[in-house]
Parts: C-alpha cells; sequence; structure tokens
C-alpha cells in the first residue's frame, strides 16, 4: 500500500468557507486523492488564540462566561465585561471598578489561605449559580446561589483556563467514524488536541499514537475521494472557536491500494 502526505490549511480554503474554524478544501481532481482506503491525522498547528472570558461560546449552552447576573433584593441585573485574557488580579480589579456593581458597595477579594474568591457588599446581594443563569458562574467558582447576603465566599475555585482542549470535525474525513457524546448525539470528530501551550502561543500537535488516530474506509477495493474536504474547530461543547484570523495546518497521510 503506497501512501501520500496531504495538506489541509484554512490559508487556502475555499471562498464559500465561513471562517478559518469552518471552512472547505478543494483538491479537484488530483489523482492522489483518489482511492484511500485509510487516513492518519499526522500533526495539527493551530494557535491558542480563544479569550478566557468570551460573550460567545465555551459553555454548554453555546453562550459566553462574560456576564455576571445576580439579584438583590429580587431584582435581577447583570454586568458584561470586555472580552479579554484576564489573570485574577485583572479580573478582580475589572470587577471592583465597575460602576454598576460600586452602587452595591462590591468588593472582590482572593483568600491567600483557600485560593477562593470572597466577596462583600453593603446592600444584601444574590451571587447566581451557572443553574440559575450566570454565566459567570464556573469563573468565579460559584457552585450554588447565596441567596441575599453582604458576605459570601465562593464554594469553588475561580477559573480562568479558558478553552483547555480542541476538537477538529469533517463530515468527509469521517466517513461515519464519530465520536459519541451525551444526549444521543455523534459528532464527526477526526482529532482532540488538549491545549498545552499559554495564550497567544501555536500548539504544535503530533500525532503520539498514529494506530489510534486513523480512520479506514469502509470500501477497501474502490476507496474514497477527498477532492473536497470540510473542517470545523469547536471547542468540547460543540461550540465553533474563533481563531481571530489566523491559520490552522493539518497534515494526512493518505493510504492507498498499490497499483
Amino acid at each position: 500500500m503506497n501512501h501520500n502526505l496531504c495538506r489541509i490549511s484554512s490559508d487556502v480554503k475555499s471562498p464559500d468557507s465561513r471562517s478559518n474554524s469552518d471552512f472547505i478544501v478543494h483538491f479537484n481532481n488530483m489523482t492522489c486523492i483518489e482511492a484511500i482506503n485509510r487516513i492518519v491525522i499526522k500533526s495539527i498547528d493551530i494557535p491558542n488564540v480563544f479569550y478566557n472570558i468570551n460573550d460567545s461560546g465555551y459553555n454548554r449552552l453555546n453562550e459566553g462566561n462574560s456576564t455576571l447576573s445576580f439579584t438583590s433584593g429580587g431584582v435581577p441585573g447583570s454586568i458584561t465585561l470586555p472580552t479579554g485574557q484576564y489573570s485574577i488580579t485583572e479580573l478582580i480589579t475589572t470587577l471592583n471598578n465597575n460602576i454598576t456593581l460600586q452602587g452595591f458597595g462590591f468588593v472582590a477579594t482572593l483568600n491567600d489561605l483557600t485560593d477562593k474568591l470572597s466577596f462583600t457588599t453593603t446592600t444584601p446581594f444574590n451571587f447566581l449559580s451557572f443553574e440559575d443563569g450566570n454565566n459567570m458562574a464556573h469563573v468565579l467558582g460559584i457552585l450554588q446561589s447565596s441567596g441575599d447576603t453582604t458576605a459570601f465566599n465562593s464554594q469553588g475555585f475561580y477559573n480562568l483556563g479558558g478553552v483547555q482542549e480542541i476538537y477538529i470535525a469533517s463530515q468527509k474525513i469521517s466517513d461515519g467514524s464519530n465520536m459519541v457524546v451525551p444526549d444521543g448525539r455523534c459528532l464527526p470528530i477526526i482529532a482532540h488536541i488538549p491545549l498545552t501551550v499559554p495564550f497567544g502561543y501555536t500548539e504544535h500537535y503530533l500525532t503520539p499514537h498514529p494506530e489510534l488516530s486513523d480512520i479506514e474506509y469502509p470500501s477497501v477495493r474502490a476507496g474514497s475521494s477527498l477532492r473536497t474536504a470540510d473542517i470545523l474547530i469547536t471547542d468540547k461543547y460543540g461550540n465553533i472557536l474563533d481563531l481571530g484570523g489566523l491559520d490552522v495546518n493539518i497534515i494526512l497521510k493518505l493510504y492507498h491500494d498499490t497499483p
């Protein structure tokens, strides 16, 4: 069985592609992408440019985590932070300087002993959980709503880790090979990439176990054609990730029957 390498990159996407995270590449009638019996994901280069505070995606409701929702005396309220890459110090400073929260005498601090966030207010304040409608709850470590109080300690740890893993999906390449997820769904995932580099750096992923990362096509005799390849880049919830105009580069190894 012979083989060749194939490069799929957003920098050569077709004009009808939606973005660098949701694109199509055409190979037309090149003979080396015909009669494919097996594909192995060799390597993937993708930048880690996914803000840990954002206004779209990154949770199971396909919503952002930049909005802090709360109630005070039964009256709902909310604030939305600017999208960006925050440290815990920057997050605390931004919250404490928010004009709306200042009206409640809001002060956030980080407990040096527990490494969890603590909050005080001069007006009774209900810190809502994620289940009660606060999309920033996981960021702040709020596991259960506090009820109206003037002093509250987060039950869990704050989370500014942002996106920790990337999923590459392709209906064409997967050819029926799917990843099973809850709620009775199957997704055409061809690669799972843990992010090991800091924000702003490029993850150079090399397949550690090619024998576990291959896709075999059902028709060994005729093989399959890869004249067009579709690529979708998502987080673990299926939310499309924003590469901010930067490119992803995927190298496949294509196997064919020897003529």
